[in-house]
């Protein structure tokens, strides 16, 4: 087991790994030094023959809400933050290893990105799943990139451009949950998949990974590429500033009409 203040690694059978967010105190919000490690992470990872599997779950309450905006009010950290988000999706998406997301509690605004990165999604019963950026002034725009992939046009656009909260049942019939189980058993099916997966070849899985993303017209890496722009763009904008300092203080937003 290799373990860190952020994030923990621990192989529970041979070729099975988990990586868990393990920043509780703060629902596992993502700032820079978090992304890094999960980044680090799967990379070193891919290195290892014998890895197969990887499940990504969240300690505490909840799985992970999102970007930590405490560090969007800071000019020199945003495009650090951004790029981080960027590369994290990505690394997921693009992982040799078949992943399996674990989500349970919630999953809010990158969380959810992330967890749609992964190839199987497997959430608790009472998960609560949002996208509530465009009430922060934030354009959703990398999560966009990869949830897209997964739901219908009128899905994505009741998601984020709405921002309201919704239950898994919902997210589950708008496409981005694999199955739903009781929270007790959240980890046991997981660990389910994983050793299903290992029962396939390890380069026809990871070659069929690559070709699926293929077939979809436009790669990921290009699409988040696209994305990065107005991401970026937006998280400097007047309304963001707005948005992020009523967001940190628990206040409602007052945008100028």
């Amino acid at each position: 087991m290799h373990q860190n203040a952020l994030v923990e690694i621990r192989t529970v059978e041979k070729g099975i790994a988990v990586i868990t967010l393990n920043r509780p105190e703060k629902r596992n919000a993502l700032n820079i030094e978090m992304m890094e490690q999960v980044c680090q992470l799967l990379d070193d990872l891919q290195a290892e023959e014998a890895a197969r599997v990887v499940i990504l779950n969240g300690a505490g309450p909840a799985f992970c809400s999102g970007l930590d905006l405490s560090e969007a009010t800071e000019p020199e950290r945003v495009q650090r933050s951004a790029s981080l988000l960027a590369r994290t999706l990505r690394t997921v998406w693009n992982c040799r290893l078949v992943t399996i997301a674990a989500v349970h509690g919630a999953a809010m605004a990158g969380g959810g990105g992330v967890a749609s990165a992964c190839d199987l999604v497997l959430a608790a019963e009472g998960t609560r799943w949002g996208f509530p950026e465009v009430r922060r002034g934030l354009v959703p725009a990398l999560i966009a990139a990869v949830m897209g992939r997964h739901v219908g046009q009128h899905h994505l656009r009741e998601l984020l451009l709405l921002g309201e909260t919704e239950d898994t049942e919902r997210i589950r019939e708008m496409g981005l949950i694999n199955h739903v189980v009781a929270q007790e058993d959240l980890m046991p099916r997981a660990l389910q998949l994983a050793r299903t997966c290992l029962l396939g070849a390890p380069a026809t899985q990871a070659k069929a990974k690559r070709l699926l993303d293929q077939m979809y017209g436009v790669s990921i890496d290009e699409q988040l590429e696209l994305a990065m722009a107005g991401h970026v763009e937006m998280r400097s904008s007047p309304e963001a500033q707005e948005g992020i300092h009523a967001f940190l203080e628990k206040r409602k937003p007052r945008w100028v009409e």
